[in-house]
């Protein structure tokens, strides 16, 4: 048990954060978000990629005013002796708020190079929905998502999120941990 507890407590202290801008006059509109990040070694449902690596994540995605939206991203390994998109994916869904509940699902496919070693390289398609109930101190978040493998049946999983957003600037930025 302590061991456990050590464990979610070294991995809420590293966990990445999140900064988006905010903007009260956009929340009833369309918008396009682009994102480059950098990631070292990935981690897939509690698994490492077989060999430790970085990469060079990008996104881009479309979010309508109606709540559907679609995503695109690359990950491009940047090794010097690599140098290569070893994974793709291409994302879309539908994203539902009625004032504290949030709803979401969406269907993700995956295109892996052949020379990937990747922890994600067999997943060919995922299917996600969340359900989800802000009580002001923090927000609760229950998933359920179904991974389609190349070559075996489907993975589960079930998950049970707690988040927090902190607001700055006048609530133009927003950090959520």
């Amino acid at each position: 048990m302590r061991n456990l507890i050590l464990l979610y407590t070294v991995a809420f202290l590293v966990s990445p954060i999140i900064a988006i801008s905010q903007n009260d006059e956009n929340n009833n509109k369309s918008y396009l978000l682009v994102d480059v990040s950098y990631m070292r070694d990935a981690v897939f449902m509690g698994g490492l990629d077989s060999i430790a690596t970085s990469y060079l994540y990008s996104s881009m995605g479309y979010y309508d005013k109606s709540g559907f939206y679609a995503n695109a991203s690359l990950s491009y390994l940047t090794p010097s002796d690599e140098g290569r998109v070893d994974l793709s994916l291409i994302i879309s869904g539908y994203g539902y708020t009625d004032r504290r509940f949030t709803s979401e699902i969406s269907g993700t496919a995956y295109f892996c190079d052949q020379d990937s070693y990747n922890v994600r390289s067999q997943v060919v398609a995922d299917f996600t929905g969340s359900l989800g109930y802000d009580f002001t101190i923090l927000k609760l978040l229950t998933t359920g998502s179904s991974y389609f493998n190349n070559n075996s049946g489907a993975d589960i999983f079930v998950g049970l999120h707690l988040k927090k957003m902190f607001y700055m600037l006048n609530n133009k930025l927003s950090i959520m941990l």
